[in-house]
Formats: structure tokens, C-alpha cells, sequence
């Protein structure tokens, strides 16, 4: 008898689905554990669609593969030291010679970190990979690098001191279409990450980032000229700040030296007074881009309270890209252009210009786990 894998579930006040796809994708979805000795079950997979993605043969050390698609291009096995040992060199040398090709790597059974292996995954924008003290400890690590920008896209680490647990393996799923999906929500290291919330009854330019200065070198932050980022940002103003014809106002310049080039503004709405609302932008950083900065302003001089949150500035694979699918549900989650109540708009995906075809009527939506 064929076997049958739930794709959604549909009730009456509810749809049901494993993944709410945030990056338009429901074709692919790869499922990477990282062996751990200690952890049960302890065994590394690879999977894709749920099915074994090429060799699952036991190893110790680093596996790194290479696929393009849905076709696995390569697979191979770094023993590694905290030494640079000849796996270690090897290791890193694959790192220096990426194609413009997608890579899981990942670890199983009992292995190690050394300087210039965590600088190498550093300089490609990992802010997980275990330092040298984690020597110490077993540990699991696991991440997808994008070939093409030289950048980890996703990233997970398990820790162990040496005593059997439940499942502790660092575990990723990922979810695409095609190969900039990976990475379209923003690669792990970021320009500006600062949740913190800063507010204001008086002053005009409020908030700075990511520091004070009037500007600050884009390579400080890893930020290149021709890639695209993506600006995401809380804001609140009262409903005295509105009433007085004011509003809360972010503002991304770009310079060249000292002279500036171009930006881009978000401004806060009316409609979202008293309340925190969400804004983003996705952006290009112009060809010649020396230093930027982001100014949080309250935009006017009568009274009410303006206040920022959660400001992140990161570079994502591609830009936004306009709905050319019909919404679709697959077993890897639900793509939609826009769900409604009531009405209503309650969600809507990052996309401006689609043809707004398949709205799904809901009050719920719900994520289910294996």
C-alpha cells in the first residue's frame, strides 16, 4: 500500500501546515541533522524531500556537500584536528574555492575546531561556529553556505558535557524553489542587530546606528557595494505625535567619503498609532558606497512619544521579487499571496507586485511538527 505524508489540514477555524513558507518556497525542503555520540538518536542525516540525499555513510570529522538544486554535485570528508592538521588545511581550502553552487556542511561523531578553521567560517559570516575552548566538549554543528555570495545563509551548534541526552543534534530544515531562495531572508551575520527599544517626547534625531557617528565604513560591517540588504525595523508613535501631523521616520543614507549618495526612508503610518507596527526595505547598496548610517528621527516639534525596536540590517540572497505563481500547497507548506478575515488583511507576504491571486480565508493558521 502507498504511504500518504499530510500536507495540510483544513477545519473550520483553522489551516494547518508543517511550514509557513517565509521566502515563497514550497519545492524543496532539505532536513540536515549533525551526528552527536552523546545525543539519542545520535546518527547525522541527510534528507531531502524526506528521502536520503546521497551517501549516508558513517563518518568522523566535517561533511561538505555541494548540490545545485535538487542534484547532489559532491561529497566530501575532512578529518579535523585542533591542529591545522592536513584535514584541517584541506578543509579550508574547499572553504577558499566555493562555485557559485549551494553547500551543507556538517559534522558527526567526535571532532574539533581550530583557529584558522573558525576564522575561515567567521569570514563567511558565521556567528556560531565553536570557538577553540569548545575543544573540550563534544559538539554538533551544522550550516548552509550560499557559493555564489561566499556566505552562511542558516547555522545551528549542539553542545554535549559528555552525558546521554534526548535528541541534541543541531538540526536545520530549508525550504526553496530555487538557489537564491537559500539565504533570502538574510544571512547569519548581521550589519545592525539591536533590539533594544529607544524613545522620545522632544528630540528630533533620536536614534542613531549602528553608532553615533555621522557615518561609518561599510566594510567595518561587512556591507559590499552592489549587494542587496534588507532593512526591518519596529516603530511606534502615540496618538498625540499624530495629532499634531507628526510621525516617526527612519532614514538609511549612503555616502561616498563624505558625500552623500542616496537613501531610503521608512515612515511610520497613522493607522498604526499607539501600537508597535513592522516596516522593511529591501535595498541595493549603491556601486559606490563608502560608509552609510540609519537616523531614527520624530519628524515634527508638538508634543507625543516616538520609540524604535528591533532594528536589523542584513544582506539576504535577492531582493523582492514579484508573485508569479499561483498560491500552492505542497507538502512543505502553503504559498499564498495574501490571507484574509473578515474582510480584513491579517498576513500578507513580502511581495508588491503579485496579481493577488489565491487568498485563503482563515482565523488561524497553525505549524504542525513531525
Amino acid at each position: 500500500m502507498a504511504e500518504f505524508e499530510k500536507m495540510a489540514t483544513m477545519g473550520q477555524t483553522y489551516v494547518e501546515t508543517q511550514i509557513m513558507s517565509e521566502n515563497n518556497s514550497v519545492a524543496y525542503k532539505f532536513d540536515v541533522a549533525a551526528g552527536l555520540v552523546n545525543s539519542s538518536p545520535a546518527a547525522y542525516h541527510v534528507k531531502l524531500n524526506d528521502v536520503a540525499f546521497g551517501d549516508q555513510t558513517a563518518f568522523t570529522g566535517y561533511c561538505l556537500i555541494e548540490f545545485s538544486g535538487k542534484t547532489l554535485v559532491s561529497r566530501r570528508i575532512f578529518t579535523i584536528t585542533a591542529i591545522e592538521s592536513p584535514g584541517n588545511v584541506s578543509l579550508i581550502a574547499a572553504l577558499n574555492s566555493l562555485s557559485q553552487n549551494n553547500y551543507i556542511l556538517l559534522t558527526n561523531n567526535r571532532t574539533y575546531t581550530s583557529p584558522l578553521l573558525r576564522t575561515k567560517l567567521e569570514q563567511l559570516g558565521s556567528v556560531l561556529y565553536p570557538k577553540e575552548w569548545m575543544n573540550q566538549y563534544e559538539f554538533g554543528y551544522v550550516c548552509f553556505i550560499s557559493g555564489k555570495d561566499r556566505k552562511v545563509a542558516m547555522e545551528d551548534i549542539s553542545l554535549n558535557d559528555g552525558k546521554l541526552r534526548g535528541d541534541i543534534r543541531a538540526r536545520l530544515e530549508m525550504v526553496y524553489d530555487k538557489a537564491n531562495d537559500i539565504g533570502a531572508q538574510g544571512y547569519s551575520e548581521r550589519a545592525v542587530d539591536d533590539e533594544e527599544e529607544y524613545s522620545t517626547t522632544t528630540l528630533q534625531d533620536f536614534k542613531r546606528y549602528p553608532t553615533n557617528a555621522s557615518s561609518v565604513p561599510i566594510a567595518d560591517y561587512q556591507i559590499e557595494p552592489g549587494k542587496t540588504m534588507k532593512l526591518s525595523v519596529d516603530l511606534f508613535g502615540d496618538s498625540a505625535l499624530y495629532a499634531n501631523n507628526q510621525s516617526v521616520r527612519v532614514n538609511l543614507r549612503w555616502f561616498n567619503g563624505t558625500t552623500y549618495l542616496e537613501g531610503t526612508t521608512i515612515m511610520a503610518s497613522m493607522t498604526d498609532k499607539d501600537k508597535w507596527a513592522s516596516y522593511s526595505r529591501f535595498v541595493q547598496v549603491p556601486a559606490t558606497t563608502t560608509s552609510f548610517t540609519i537616523i531614527v528621527s520624530r519628524v515634527g516639534t508638538g508634543p507625543g512619544k516616538a520609540a524604535v525596536r528591533n532594528m536589523q540590517f542584513i544582506e539576504v540572497s535577492r531582493g523582492l521579487e514579484p508573485m508569479t505563481q499561483n498560491a500552492a500547497i505542497g507538502v512543505n507548506g502553503i504559498r499564498m499571496n495574501q490571507a484574509i478575515e473578515s474582510g480584513g488583511l491579517i498576513l500578507k507576504l513580502p511581495d508588491t507586485k503579485s496579481d493577488m491571486s489565491g487568498d485563503i480565508i482563515a482565523s488561524e493558521f497553525r505549524e504542525y511538527n513531525d
